[in-house]
């Protein structure tokens, strides 16, 4: 987990790194751009009540309305219920709703370890 001392993520603050997942709490306000570029973080976990502005290509980039993939394949973003739909339109977030990536509210997530391992795999 990041620190709740930390406010901003600077480019590329998790490239090559081998954290399979990150837990991004509130005060992380200021995103960078191709923080994960070529990681293996699979899980990311944020907490804002709603989606805060981050560079479109903090995560992955599209092109040509592709996802290039910057990140690992299957990743998923796990968000506060209710807010999926606001992700899935919200600028830099909007990545984890396309290809092979998905959006999944924390009680879905939560609901079980078998849970857990059918999400990632679908």
């Amino acid at each position: 987990m990041i620190p709740a001392s930390v406010t901003g993520l600077a480019n590329g603050a998790f490239a090559w790194h081998a954290i399979k997942s990150i837990d991004i709490p509130q005060t992380v306000t200021n995103y960078g751009m191709d923080l994960f570029i070529s990681s293996e973080t699979s899980i990311f976990h944020v907490h804002y009540p709603e989606p805060i502005e981050i560079p479109e290509n903090a995560f992955n980039i599209i092109i040509n309305g592709q996802v290039a993939n910057l990140i690992r394949e299957n990743a998923r973003l796990i968000v506060p219920d209710g807010t999926k739909a606001k992700y899935a339109a919200a600028k830099g977030w909007k990545v984890f709703g396309m290809g092979s990536y998905k959006i999944i509210e924390e009680s879905e997530y939560n609901a079980s370890p078998r849970t857990r391992r059918i999400l990632w795999r679908n």
